[in-house]
């Protein structure tokens, strides 16, 4: 029911923007959360008022990239990731960017 759930808002969110001949197989995972506060390591980072917090994100053949913005009163934040994970023998590995980036969008 997941797949298909995530299948379908992928297939509307595509077809809104124009772009029906789409792949079936879409796998686009997000997120949204809303807080009392936006705290970065145990710090204030907007005015005490609530913050809204969006996280995109895909995966395919050992890759994963994203999106997440957070916005408070007084500080936008929004950080680009990606990584790659794989094995040598038994030995597994990951390695992974983030980009930290504070302000306007």
């Amino acid at each position: 029911m997941k797949t298909f759930n995530k299948t379908l808002i992928a297939a509307a969110t595509l077809t809104a923007f124009g772009l029906a001949a789409a792949p079936a197989a879409v796998a686009l995972d997000a997120s949204a959360s809303v807080s009392t506060s936006y705290l970065f390591r145990g710090a204030e980072q907007g005015a005490g008022d609530a913050a809204l917090a969006v996280d995109l994100s895909d995966s395919a053949m050992g890759v994963t990239y994203g999106v997440w913005v957070s916005s408070g009163a007084l500080v936008t934040e929004h950080d680009y990731y990606a990584s790659y994970a794989g094995s040598v023998g038994e030995i597994g590995y990951e390695l992974g960017y983030v980009d930290y980036n504070y302000g306007r969008f």
